[in-house]
């Protein structure tokens, strides 16, 4: 098959799949949590809403302005995720509905895109990366239309995996890097802060693993000024997050026990297992082979993918399950 045919197919494969994404993300309707993101935010309101009550929420969002002030009070009294909040508070209250199922549609191919590039560039031009792309990340991930059709599950999941996933893909490439212009080196930095700045559950991984690395590595290598300067937006970002006033608050909520947790997550993990399925099965294939040198790089050049498994498996455990969502 040549490559003409093989472009053409992938490109009426993404249009296929966008469309029916379009139309499910057409007829899936505005949430509690989506309405009430298109209200200023104020203390009284934030206090009533983890009461359970609505009172508070009387000022709609009219412009940037208040999108910026309202996330000031979301930072200290709601969450630190201030990135895709403040995207969550635009769509709602200025942009529209329609504008944000247009452009999920994009997040989400990008999602699927990315996924393959990471995995290797020359499976972009694969047709069956692709259909196994699309059919993992939908089938497999728990709660595909929280995660990827509601407007505050996909913003917080998907679009937020999107910037992480963006990040590490530009990682690989800076740490070939020698130097670049300042331009350049603050471009980088404020990738890592906004890639960082997103969600706890996606970014506690990849910072700990790039800090496991750089400690193993430190001696054997070390960090150029483009890669310190993307690696430092990054960690920025995460301590933005995780340090805000109501995030500090939320880890003081009860959460099930370490044992219960661990049973509560071991029944959702069906994308996990697939990988460690995949993993054990090319561990024999190489072992029978006598590969041993393949298997040992194997697992040098995916380290980082394998801390940050450890450490959000290490983490949710930590925090205690409180939804499914928290395993994407």
């Amino acid at each position: 098959m040549s490559k003409k045919t093989v472009r053409i197919g992938i490109g009426a494969f993404l249009l296929i799949i966008g469309s029916l994404f379009y139309l499910m993300n057409m007829y899936t309707p505005i949430c509690g949590d989506d309405y009430l993101y298109s209200f200023y935010l104020t203390p009284v309101a934030a206090k009533s809403f983890f009461e359970g009550a609505s009172i508070g929420f009387e000022q709609k969002i009219s412009s940037f302005t208040d999108v910026i002030f309202s996330q000031y009070n979301h930072y200290f009294y709601v969450n630190g995720r201030t990135i895709p909040h403040i995207l969550e508070q635009s769509f709602a209250g200025l942009w529209g509905e329609n504008c944000f199922n247009l452009i999920n549609v994009f997040a989400f191919l990008l999602l699927n895109m990315l996924v393959i590039w990471i995995s290797g560039k020359r499976n972009l031009t694969k047709f069956g990366y692709w259909v196994a792309a699309v059919f993992f990340i939908w089938f497999l991930l728990p709660c595909p239309v929280d995660l990827f059709l509601l407007m505050s599950g996909a913003l917080n999941y998907t679009w937020s995996a999107v910037l992480c996933l963006a990040f590490l893909l530009v990682y690989t490439k800076v740490r070939q890097m020698e130097r670049v212009n300042w331009g350049v080196a603050f471009l980088l930095f404020l990738l890592g802060v906004i890639s960082g700045w997103t969600h706890e559950s996606l970014v506690i991984g990849i910072s700990g693993a790039l800090f496991i690395i750089y400690c193993v590595q430190y001696n054997k290598r070390k960090p150029k000024s483009p890669e310190i300067a993307l690696v430092a937006g990054f960690w920025l970002g995460t301590l933005l997050l995780c340090l805000s006033p109501a995030a500090r608050g939320r880890a003081s909520f009860d959460h099930p026990s370490i044992w219960e947790t661990f049973l509560l997550i071991i029944g959702e993990l069906r994308a996990f297992y697939v990988l460690l399925f995949l993993l054990v099965y090319t561990f024999f294939r190489e072992k029978r082979n006598n590969n041993n040198h393949t298997l040992r790089k194997f697992f040098y050049d995916n380290q980082l993918y394998f801390y940050v498994i450890l450490i959000e498996l290490v983490f949710s455990l930590v925090i205690g399950f409180r939804n499914v969502r928290q395993l994407f």
